[in-house]
């Protein structure tokens, strides 16, 4: 992980205040971490201890910790009488650049355990003092920004997303989804393992991983919805064994290579993420389909088309034979069996008159 480097003109937000405003203005909107963390820097500048310094503006050592700690703010007078031990004017003493590297590192990390952030994740807090070294500051704190902009990123709105996704569209249409860059890496590549012509086999492919360094591993615990894990350090490639047909597996090899070839870094945002994406897919692309070859293939005329339907003009090698004649359905009852009609008439003619009697 790459930690944040501190420069000598360090501006957070926080430290940008107006000091041409007069001094009581400022207190009411005081840096008390910052105020804190210059108050001690001022006094060990000046060779001062706490009890030196309590004893010169008039309050106890408890008190003076507490506001160099960033714990308490402290009352205007009792600013104008630090400043006055101290030999500095309120001013200064509410300066908007922190006075040395060590003590931006300092404030920045103070205010990160103060934060809701670092409250959420339940870690114990750093106590800050000068026996921290500087390089422990410097780790906690890129830690800690790099966790913030990992969190913001997981937070971003739809609307961000549709925003990057925009802007990606529109500046593919205004290259004609033609990067000539990529085409030329692809091509590149391609000379390097002495590729001609002919369809890209996985062979080759496997010559262009090996070219490049890494050696292939196909592994059967990768998650299911990975399709590559590769390990730059080790220039090792892990591709799933599974047997699903959703993606080809020479794609996802050479999407794999892409982010090494074009040298692609972590994403910075969900735009560069997808920018990403389309890059990878196109190098893949030209390596399956070579940009010289496939315009020469483009070029060749196309063969005459045959029609499907045989010409009256041509006689069929096999005569048709007639279709045999369909006699019409006869009536429901000419479908009654003789049997069955046998016994109907039987019965009429077996029926006995009914008697009648006056």
């Amino acid at each position: 992980m790459q930690f944040f480097a501190y420069s000598a003109e360090m501006s957070p937000s926080s430290w940008n205040r107006d000091v041409s405003q007069p001094s009581s203005a400022a207190t009411t909107d005081l840096d008390v971490i910052s105020l804190g963390r210059r108050v001690r820097h001022l006094r060990k500048q000046a060779g001062l201890t706490l009890d030196d310094l309590s004893a010169a503006v008039g309050t106890a050592p408890s008190q003076l910790s507490l506001i160099e700690n960033g714990k308490r703010e402290p009352k205007l007078s009792l600013l104008q009488h630090l400043a006055g031990a101290l030999g500095v004017s309120i001013d200064q003493l509410l300066g908007a650049e922190p006075p040395s590297r060590r003590a931006a590192l300092e404030i920045e990390l103070e205010r990160y355990q103060r934060g809701p952030l670092y409250e959420s994740l339940n870690l114990p807090k750093i106590r800050i003092s000068s026996r921290l070294p500087l390089d422990v500051l410097e780790a906690q704190v890129g830690l800690l920004q790099e966790l913030e902009r990992k969190m913001n990123e997981q937070v971003a709105t739809p609307e961000e997303a549709r925003r990057a996704n925009g802007e990606l569209r529109a500046m593919m249409r205004e290259r004609g989804n033609y990067f000539p860059e990529y085409e030329a890496e692809a091509q590149k590549v391609l000379k390097e393992v002495g590729y001609t012509t002919g369809p890209l086999s996985q062979h080759v492919i496997a010559d262009i991983a090996a070219h490049l360094g890494f050696t292939l591993h196909h592994v059967s615990d990768l998650p299911h919805s990975t399709r590559s894990v590769t390990d730059l350090k080790n220039r090792k490639i892990y591709l799933t064994q599974s047997q699903r047909q959703d993606h080809d597996p020479r794609s996802v090899l050479l999407q794999a290579l892409g982010h090494y070839v074009l040298g692609h870094e972590t994403p910075r945002n969900y735009g560069d993420f997808l920018a990403q994406r389309v890059a990878t897919n196109y190098f893949a692309a030209a390596l399956l389909l070579p940009e010289q070859a496939t315009v020469e293939f483009c070029k060749k005329p196309k063969p005459p088309r045959k029609s499907p339907w045989r010409t009256s003009a041509t006689p069929s090698p096999f005569p048709m034979r007639p279709l045999p004649t369909v006699s019409p359905i006869s009536p429901p009852n000419t479908w009654a069996s003789p049997r069955i009609s046998r016994r109907r008439t039987r019965a009429a003619s077996s029926t006995r008159p009914t008697r009648t009697t006056a």
